[in-house]
């Protein structure tokens, strides 16, 4: 009886911190057989990670707390303002640091500008007592206001290097990746009755898929950027960006965490617990795949200094690996007893 015990323990605690534990686990993956990785890569079995996770979430989701947050708005312009015009200061402080090469640095300084994770933000408020809802907003809104803001600050930190996104393709991906898929899980919900007692049932079960949909594509990154052909930086820059890609993440928990405590102090009933949760856990992320893009179009305008994109995303994929653990192991922290009753997305 006791081994039974200790063993449903370890189970409910490896389940409660699943994120943390998948993601070193594909990092040990990753070092020992990268192969897995560069499958997974070709055969794009991680593109369909965002997908999955939004239509988890439209099955998950409650319309009334999606009303609940348009009808209050201080948690959004809070939002809004921290992942697209506060944080991406930092970038200006690491686009200066003077112990790595270029291709580093800048890599490091378009990282920071870029806007929240597309999925990151909603698997962990779903699965740490946050809420879905207001994650999804600022998730969306943040993602398209950056087709605005990071022309600006690419121009002011690359010296007037004018950048152009397409923003129309940029939408589509969004449409593509989290809008079709969260209606599509939300209307099935909503008109198909078996779907919904699925859910209701299986509540568990789905959050613990869309954790593991969100640790493929860190396996299939590290993959490519660990295989015998990709650029490898030296051991003592490897130390720096780890340690940086640490630093910079810890910080935006902790001014986060500050500025939730104050506003709490201002709008108590306001700033509910589940809406502290989320905005700490959104406004502490970045995005990816939008950075892939914007190092990309950097490198086709900065010919003369021989930007190697290859090299710049290193740190890109370093500085995300890292943040999403460290973010994880302290929300998962916060997780209620019965992290299953609560999910509300």
């Amino acid at each position: 009886l006791k081994v039974h015990r200790k063993g449903e323990a370890i189970v409910s605690h490896v389940q409660q911190h699943f994120i943390p534990y998948g993601l070193l686990a594909v990092i040990a993956v990753s070092v020992v057989n990268p192969s897995l990785g560069l499958k997974l890569h070709a055969l794009k079995v991680h593109r369909l990670s965002a997908p999955g996770i939004f239509l988890i979430s439209g099955l998950l989701l409650k319309l009334e707390e999606v009303q609940q947050a348009v009808r209050s708005p201080l948690p959004l312009i809070v939002g809004y303002c921290v992942i697209l015009f506060l944080l991406p200061l930092s970038a200006f402080s690491a686009i200066r640091w003077p112990y790595l090469p270029a291709d580093l640095v800048y890599g490091i300084a378009v990282y920071l500008c870029m806007p929240t994770a597309l999925s990151t933000g909603v698997q962990l408020c779903t699965r740490n007592g946050g809420n879905p809802a207001l994650a999804l907003l600022l998730t969306v809104g943040s993602n398209l206001a950056a087709i605005l803001t990071i022309p600006v600050l690419a121009t002011r930190l690359f010296g007037g290097v004018h950048l152009h996104l397409d923003a129309v393709a940029l939408l589509q991906t969004l449409t593509k990746t989290i809008l079709l898929p969260l209606l599509l899980g939300m209307g099935l919900k909503a008109k198909v009755r078996s779907v919904a007692s699925f859910v209701k049932a299986n509540a568990k079960g789905l959050s613990l898929l869309s954790g593991v949909l969100l640790v493929l594509v860190p396996l299939a990154e590290l993959g490519v950027a660990l295989s015998g052909n990709a650029p490898r930086p030296e051991p003592g820059h490897l130390a720096q960006l780890v340690a940086l890609g640490l630093a910079f993440p810890a910080l935006f928990l902790s001014c986060n965490t500050l500025l939730v405590r104050r506003l709490t102090a201002w709008k108590p009933q306001v700033m509910t617990d589940d809406v502290q949760r989320t905005l700490v856990i959104v406004c502490s992320l970045k995005t990816l795949p939008l950075a892939v893009m914007v190092m990309q179009k950097v490198q086709e305008l900065l010919p003369s200094q021989a930007l190697n994109a290859g090299i710049a995303l290193l740190p890109c994929i370093a500085f995300h690996l890292l943040q999403v653990i460290l973010v994880s192991v302290v929300a998962s922290n916060w997780q209620s007893p019965e992290p299953a009753t609560t999910v509300k997305e």
